[in-house]
């Protein structure tokens, strides 16, 4: 808060962020190692792992500039390894599924058969998976998923990504259930909850972990029906 006698807590979504001076004092260090401190660098890759090796000979000694034999090396020890680790090409995986029609020999009418149970939508369940890891975990903004356009060459529309975001979570709606009714009976609980807005909305998110799992509720109150949705009336553990 701006105040001493306020706590942070008590400004609301709306009042006006203060000013924060960094608190990372001016370094006149060189960049990189220090002295007396051990240097840090990408480890090489072992030989297994290769998957290409393009062997380079010099043709002139840069000492005495007299031409060197092509036929091999000739110097001491092994020679210098440099690696350039790259992406492959990423193309995208489609399967189609043809689905023939058939007329009954009666009446005349077409039948075709319905697509596998684990077909739902468009995507496969790691690209769905990815799909909403991107903007979930790591705070891609949904428009910046144009990079699988742009990269494997998906074409996703903001309907498309919505549609795999349900699918997803009607996947994911078991487990989280499950975590959600084990909650009464752990011994202890560690809670707290933030707010938030959606478009000028309220919402808060509530988190309650417990000793191996933790649960997410997003909700319209940061009041206690919560805790008694989520945890009864009586808690038996610690809260």
């Amino acid at each position: 808060s701006t105040t001493s006698s306020k706590p942070p807590s008590s400004d609301g979504l709306a009042g006006e962020q203060r000013e924060r001076g960094s608190r990372r004092k001016k370094s006149y260090r060189k960049r990189g190692r220090q002295p007396g401190h051990p240097g840090h660098w990408r480890k090489p890759v072992p030989a297994e792992r290769i998957n290409k090796v393009v062997e380079l000979l010099p043709e002139q000694c840069i000492h005495c500039e007299k031409p060197l034999p092509r036929d091999g090396a000739t110097g001491r020890g092994p020679g210098l390894r440099h690696q350039v680790t790259e992406l492959p090409p990423i193309q995208p995986q489609i399967t189609e599924y043809l689905c023939h029609r058939s007329c009954g020999p009666e009446c005349g009418k077409e039948t075709h058969p319905p697509l596998p149970p684990e077909v739902g939508g468009d995507f496969g369940p790691n690209l769905a998976a990815l799909i909403a890891q991107l903007p979930v975990v790591c705070r891609m903004p949904r428009r910046g998923l144009a990079l699988l356009e742009q990269v494997p060459g998906i074409h996703l529309s903001l309907g498309s990504v919505q549609s795999s975001w349900e699918e997803v979570g009607a996947a994911v709606a078991e487990p989280c259930a499950e975590l959600e009714e084990q909650l009464p009976h752990e011994p202890v609980i560690n809670s707290d909850e933030t707010g938030y807005r959606t478009d000028g909305e309220k919402r808060w998110l509530w988190a309650f972990a417990a000793s191996i799992f933790v649960v997410y509720k997003v909700a319209l109150t940061r009041g206690a029906e919560v805790l008694l949705q989520l945890l009864g009336s009586v808690f038996a553990g610690t809260l």
